[in-house]
Order: C-alpha cells, then structure tokens, then sequence
C-alpha cells in the first residue's frame, strides 16, 4: 500500500465519520426541535459547536482508518466507520467537556459543572456540593 493510498483512505475514514457525526447531530437537532417545541423561549442553536461536532467526527473516522491499519476490508467495515464517527464523537467531545469545565470555561454549552448540577438559586451556604460534586450532608445543629 503506498502513501497515497492510505491519505486516501484516511480522507475516506473522515468523511465516515463525519457522515455518523452528522446522523448524530441529526438526532440532537430533532430532540432540540421537540423541546423547543414545548417550551415558551427557544433554545437557540449554535452553529459554531455543530462545525466543530462535524470536525471532531471527522477525526473519530480517520482515527479509527488509522488504527485498522489503514485499508478498507468489506462493507461491515464502512458501516463500523460511521458507527466510530457517531460513537467517537460523543466520547471525544465528552472528554472535552469534562476537561474544560474542569478549567472553569464552558464552550461547548453543557452543564457548567462537571457533574451537571448547577446549584442555581441556593442561598443557603450549608448545602450544595461538595469538591467531589455530591450533595453535602445537611447540618445537624438545628441552624438552617
């Protein structure tokens, strides 16, 4: 196999994986299109996170291109590449989000802890979440 055959081939892989990234970005928008639906304030959709979605499928299909050792065996193998594309996307961009909120910056518009909760409109100091991210217990001196 030459060098171009595998840049092919790894073109081809991303282009799979943005193909099941897109079928998954599908699903998401019809999910976000029922809610909205149900709901008075729309939730807007942003553009910006749907290319970089598309890219990051794109990189699940080369990778897994890549670590198949680069050459196309049958159809059940185009079907895994998409498969990769859809799955890989979501375990990527999981791992980024975890990763940047974390940091303390949320850019890819998920919950803005690491555990989902946000706590939001708790005045009382003594609950809330601990550094772990679970409820802590409440206090026992009677003082709440």
């Amino acid at each position: 196999m030459t060098a171009t055959d595998v840049i092919n081939n790894v073109l081809a892989g991303g282009l799979l994986g943005l193909l099941g990234q897109g079928i998954r970005m599908a699903v998401g928008l019809k999910k976000l299109s029922d809610e909205n639906s149900r709901r008075e304030e729309n939730e807007p959709v942003n553009a910006s996170r749907l290319i970089i979605s598309l890219f990051i499928g794109f990189v699940a299909g080369a990778l897994y291109v890549l670590v198949n050792k680069g050459f196309f065996k049958d159809d059940e193998y185009l079907f895994a590449i998409v498969a990769a594309g859809y799955a890989g996307a979501d375990f990527i961009e999981g791992i980024f989000t975890t990763f940047i909120n974390k940091r303390g910056n949320n850019t890819f518009g998920g919950p803005s802890s690491a555990n989902g909760s946000t706590n939001a409109g708790n005045t009382n100091s003594n609950q809330g979440s601990n550094q772990a991210g679970k409820p802590d217990k409440p206090d026992d001196s009677g003082n709440s």
